[in-house]
């Protein structure tokens, strides 16, 4: 064991660099997007195992973490962090996990397990920034108490199958550049995702299949795609039936194939 790892103490002049943890490009993206607007250093890594690699530095005081990563599991990750600094004495980490459930029981494990909370998605900068505070920031951070969201744009029926206003409220923006940009990275990203879920499903990998619908399910979530996250939602449930995750997949493919449609419409339709 390489630690102790928190054993160095920060002073008023350190700011220190919120881990993040999140398999998913959208989620990422967001995540990356909104501790920036309120003035935070971050480092976004994919799977548990980075985490753990980086925490055992000790540069990390705050770690934000999906339910669920790949190679290591998010709770078993924060049983050997509790575990590690009660053996070293050290200051407690705070870590935040992040997850498309809103049952009970997802949060009771979460914190169970010795995580300080665990929020739903979607959520916003300002909700998270309650949770970091005293958190020390890296930069000026945006007045949150100020920004107004405006009623859904022209932009709002562009998108098929997505609530571009819980989007807004997600990004708090009405930047409609900023908007294409996540919607265009989902699409992108969700494809990508689909094509190693039908892999998973041709090798017979359930674990692969229920992780990536998992991940899928909470970007629609972020972005408002509420049918797709229900989807994704049905296949993770039921990862070992092959015929139905194929079945999903096609209604989901669908779905995807007429929204990139119209990005590409949307595309077009820029003055160069």
């Amino acid at each position: 064991m390489t630690i102790p790892p928190c054993s160095r103490q920060f002073s008023s002049h350190d700011t220190p660099v919120i881990l993040c943890a999140q398999p998913q490009p959208t989620n990422q993206f967001l995540l990356a997007y909104q501790l920036s607007s309120l003035g935070y250093a971050y480092e976004m890594l994919t799977c548990g195992q980075q985490v753990w690699d980086k925490w055992q530095t000790g540069h990390y005081t705050t770690l934000i973490t999906a339910c669920q990563l790949p190679n290591l599991d998010p709770f078993e990750l924060t049983d050997t962090i509790r575990e590690t600094e009660q053996y070293f004495n050290l200051i407690p980490t705070r870590i935040i996990a992040t997850t498309p459930s809103s049952l009970a029981e997802a949060h009771f494990n979460c914190l169970d397990v010795g995580m300080d909370h665990c929020v739903n998605i979607p959520f916003t900068a300002a909700s998270l920034r309650s949770l970091l505070v005293p958190c020390p920031l890296a930069s000026h951070q945006r007045d949150l108490d100020t920004i107004h969201i405006p009623s859904v744009s022209s932009s709002s029926d562009r998108y098929y199958g997505i609530d571009i206003s819980r989007l807004m409220e997600t990004l708090e923006s009405h930047d409609e550049d900023l908007i294409e940009t996540v919607v265009t990275l989902f699409h992108h990203s969700a494809k990508q995702d689909i094509d190693e879920i039908k892999h998973a499903v041709i090798t017979m990998n359930p674990t692969c299949v229920q992780q990536k619908a998992h991940a899928l399910n909470s970007a629609a979530l972020s972005i408002g795609a509420f049918q797709l996250s229900g989807r994704f939602k049905q296949i993770e449930a039921n990862s070992d039936d092959t015929q139905y995750v194929k079945a999903q997949l096609a209604s989901i493919e669908h779905q995807l194939d007429v929204l990139g449609t119209e990005l590409d419409l949307l595309s077009d339709t820029k003055p160069t």
